[in-house]
């Protein structure tokens, strides 16, 4: 984050700062990024709900999206081996049948998509 601050800090009006982490979303905004590009926006609307308060002045209200609802999806989808809780998720949630895991990737065991489930549907 001092880095991240450090970059944020060179920012100007011809110069915005993303960052690409939703469990850092709200920190990052705190000091003073543009935006994310964060994976959830995929199948969630609660880095766009994050972002709509924080951007209101309702930082207590940001917090609690950030730590009740962000950060539980980013549990449970990161419960899996990078990327499969995304992909799992995002079929679900918007009904895609992608024809299944190849190699590498697999599909998640009962337990990872009960949780990813819990938090997405």
């Amino acid at each position: 984050m001092r880095f991240f601050e450090r970059i944020v800090s060179m920012a100007s009006r011809d110069f915005a700062v993303f960052q690409g982490q939703d469990d850092l979303l709200l920190a990052s905004l705190s000091l003073g990024a543009s935006g994310g590009v964060v994976g959830l926006s995929n199948f969630t609307t609660y880095c766009t709900e994050l972002y709509s308060l924080f951007r209101e002045g309702k930082y207590q209200e940001a917090r609690k999206v950030q730590v009740e609802k962000v950060n539980r999806v980013m549990q449970a989808v990161n419960s899996v081996t990078f990327p499969i809780g995304y992909y799992y998720a995002t079929y679900r949630k918007l009904g895609i049948d992608g024809g299944g895991f190849r190699q590498p990737m697999y599909m998640p065991d009962e337990a990872a998509r009960r949780a990813i489930d819990s938090v997405v549907l």
